[in-house]
């Protein structure tokens, strides 16, 4: 089952945005995500948070459509959009596609939302914003990235090296070399082709795919 969670904060519009939309199962806001997805024109099924920055008006709104709110403590561990990802985990997701978390003025809620991409072993989490997909790969992994011919991929470590990577349908391939944490030699690289396989042994991967309008 497909999830899609809106987060707090600001959603770009863009290609991944509205395919992660169509293709959804089921939808998520995460506290005022659920006014941001009304933006969308969209309705979430559940909203889960605080609801510490969501308004009364919105939320009476939420209550009049029979949506289901989920609320938790405002003095919490756990950030709102966690809770989102595990109520979507409870609910049989299968993969999970976070809207927004990556366009704030807060570094640290978004290297925090890059972290959650890691939550689960098992389930994929990827953040979406815009024409921007980000998701994190751990070693040892083949990946085939769908995509279109010049679309940009991003490869940044984060462990201190990740090993032996590979990568094809790539115009700057890599042949069984590492990136070092720290020299940021896998910056935009370009798809020559609509797919590209990447494939490592050891650390951790972000993976930013840029979707390129024509």
């Amino acid at each position: 089952m497909k999830v899609v969670i809106f987060s707090g904060g600001n959603i770009l519009d863009g290609y991944f945005v509205q395919n992660a939309i169509k293709h959804a199962d089921l939808i998520i806001a995460a506290d005022s995500g659920a006014e941001t997805a009304r933006e969308f024109n969209i309705t979430p099924q559940i909203v889960v948070g605080d609801f510490d920055s969501i308004s009364k008006n919105h939320i009476e709104f939420l209550k009049n459509k029979n949506i289901e709110l989920i609320s938790s403590h405002t003095e919490k561990d756990e950030t709102d959009t966690q809770l989102a990802v595990e109520v979507a985990i409870k609910r049989g997701s299968t993969e999970i596609a976070i809207l927004g978390g990556t366009e704030e003025n807060r570094l640290d809620h978004v290297v925090a939302n890059v972290s959650l991409t890691r939550y689960s072993k098992d389930i994929p989490i990827r953040f979406i914003n815009g024409n921007q997909k980000i998701w994190v790969e751990k070693g040892p992994k083949e990946v085939a990235i769908e995509g279109e011919k010049n679309n940009l991929l991003s490869l940044i470590p984060l462990t201190e090296v990740v090993t032996s990577i590979t990568t094809k349908n790539l115009m700057y391939p890599l042949l069984h070399e590492p990136l070092y944490f720290g020299k940021p030699r896998g910056i935009s690289n370009v798809f020559s082709d609509d797919s590209a396989v990447i494939s490592f042994q050891d650390g951790l991967l972000l993976c930013v795919l840029t979707h390129i309008d024509k």
